[in-house]
């Protein structure tokens, strides 16, 4: 039996190298692709369907991988190196505060946060420094108000979701004073709700009130609803 001998030539087996080269290339891609999504996915489910590019860098996944899952859709971008899987992520107030770094959850909203109301707000409160403009806000669910500086970086805390996310939200006491120097006649009954709600705290801080109402000049009209109250 003749035995069929092949000769290749050197270019012949060059090209077979380089194909071999670009199989293992793209195997290997596919490969890195899979893991990295694999680890994308498992962080969402396990932290409420966001993920930052620090987080995802921790894990070995630069930020043109994430960017690469937004463009296909897979992911969404809610604001500079924070993105949300929208078939998971489902808080509204999570969303719109790393959408909008600058805006403290107020009013009725930090009511809420704190408990002093069970009302879920139909629009989220969320106060700006003066002069801050997004013409984007007015595409959302947002309640805008605008304070001056002075006023608007009294009392900041942060607060926790009822989805279990951490937002920004003013204190207990601002939000008092805030309702007040906002006053009108619809507001009373939010009001008396509010300082109601307040006087039944066990673990209210009255000199702290106090304190914020004079650095807002309502002290004269917070007295009086405590002197009813308490």
């Amino acid at each position: 039996m003749h035995k069929r001998i092949i000769w290749l030539s050197k270019t012949n087996i060059y090209t077979l190298i380089i194909r071999k080269q670009r199989l293992y290339v793209r195997i290997y891609k596919e490969v890195m692709i899979m893991s990295n999504k694999e680890k994308i996915l498992s962080h969402l489910k396990a932290h409420n369907g966001m993920i930052t590019v620090e987080e995802a860098a921790s894990m070995g996944v630069n930020r043109y991988f994430l960017s690469e899952l937004t463009d296909s859709g897979q992911l969404e971008r809610v604001n500079r190196g924070v993105y949300i899987d929208p078939a998971i992520f489902e808080d509204e107030m999570a969303i719109y505060q790393y959408r909008f770094g600058k805006g403290i959850f107020s009013y009725n909203t930090a009511l809420y946060l704190h408990g002093l109301t069970d009302r879920t707000p139909r629009k989220y409160d969320m106060t700006f420094p003066l002069g801050y403009h997004s013409a984007r806000i007015s595409d959302y669910n947002i309640r805008f108000y605008t304070q001056s500086n002075k006023y608007y970086q009294l009392g900041i805390e942060s607060e926790i979701t009822p989805n279990g996310n951490t937002v920004r939200v003013y204190s207990i006491e601002k939000t008092l004073c805030d309702l007040i120097r906002g006053k009108n006649k619809k507001d009373s009954e939010l009001i008396s709700m509010a300082m109601n709600g307040y006087a039944a705290l066990p673990n209210k801080d009255v000199n702290l009130l106090i304190e914020m109402a004079q650095k807002m000049n309502v002290e004269t009209q917070i007295r009086t609803y405590l002197e009813v109250l308490l």
